[in-house]
């Protein structure tokens, strides 16, 4: 998938901020997206402070949501 269509990108803005453990294979896996448009996702998350990075490094990393 190149873009979200908008059910797709509601799903993701109402369950990755809860989710426990965040990384580019797992935004991937779970909407059937690329590498790319999963590192987005949570690149934008995270700016709006919504997600925490836990680990970061080589370009990819692990966050979790926040409190």
């Amino acid at each position: 998938m190149i873009l979200f269509d908008k059910e797709t990108f509601n799903k993701i803005n109402k369950e990755l901020p809860g989710a426990k453990v965040i990384t580019i294979a797992s935004v991937s896996d779970k909407y059937k997206c690329n590498g790319s448009l999963a590192r987005r996702v949570i690149r934008d998350f995270a700016a709006k402070g919504q997600i925490k990075k836990v680990i970061y490094g080589h370009g990819s990393g692990i966050f979790t949501k926040t409190a």
